[in-house]
């Protein structure tokens, strides 16, 4: 089985729905709202940006709920990083229901051939 991990317009909303179901939509909100929290310490606020480049996906799932709470539609206001990242969702979303199991056998006893 090999993964695509181009993401469609219309699939991006089912990767995210998925991911939430085995995440915990709550668990993201709760991060996003304890980032938000934090203290600022100046107009750059480069903590912030710190903590957001070491979790891009944070950054995709706050602009997820922010198109979702505002009624705009998914499909339409990814930009291309929401959509690497979605590609990211999909490989986890996948990796999560067990899909890539026997890739990771054949893989595994091909090392313990050696």
């Amino acid at each position: 089985m090999r993964f695509d991990p181009e993401i469609y317009d219309k699939e991006a909303e089912r990767e995210f729905r998925w991911f939430f179901r085995w995440t915990g939509e709550q668990t993201w909100r709760k991060k996003i709202e304890k980032l938000e929290s934090s203290p600022r310490f100046s107009d750059a606020d480069a903590y912030r940006q710190y903590l957001r480049q070491r979790n891009p996906l944070m950054v995709a799932i706050d602009h997820y709920f922010n198109l979702t709470q505002g009624g705009k539609t998914i499909a339409k206001n990814l930009d291309d990083f929401d959509k690497r990242i979605c590609g990211y969702l999909k490989l986890l979303n996948c990796i999560s229901r067990g899909r890539f199991v026997s890739g990771f056998k054949a893989v595994e006893r091909q090392c313990h051939r050696r």
